[in-house]
């Protein structure tokens, strides 16, 4: 009977045992979980954070498109201004010149 009562306290050790290992390695399991899961939400915070600094410089780099679209016009606007002045410096020098041969000038 001794015998019968070892075998059973044996198999209560071994499974009280069992049971103990069971929740420590759950224990650990529910651990990794919450680092796993924050881990993910960091990652997913960069991302976030990635995906916002991209759309800011697309929206830099739309706005210096437009930027220089802008000086591009003035830049053609002020050539044709050039333009205009040296057509007009031109005809200034061109009737000096006349008066000049006719004796008018200076």
């Amino acid at each position: 009977m001794s015998k019968t009562l070892r075998t059973k306290s044996d198999a209560i050790k071994y499974l009280a045992e069992m049971g103990h290992l069971a929740c420590d390695r759950i224990e650990h399991l529910e651990t990794e979980l919450a680092d796993a899961r924050a881990e993910i939400e960091r990652l997913a915070l960069e991302v976030e954070n990635k995906q916002y600094t991209i759309t800011c410089a697309s929206e830099e780099n739309q706005q210096l498109k437009e930027s220089l679209a802008d000086a591009r016009a003035e830049i053609e606007r002020l050539k044709n201004k050039e333009n205009e002045a040296d057509a007009l410096l031109q005809k200034c020098l061109d009737l000096f010149e006349e008066q000049v041969e006719r004796g008018e000038g200076l």
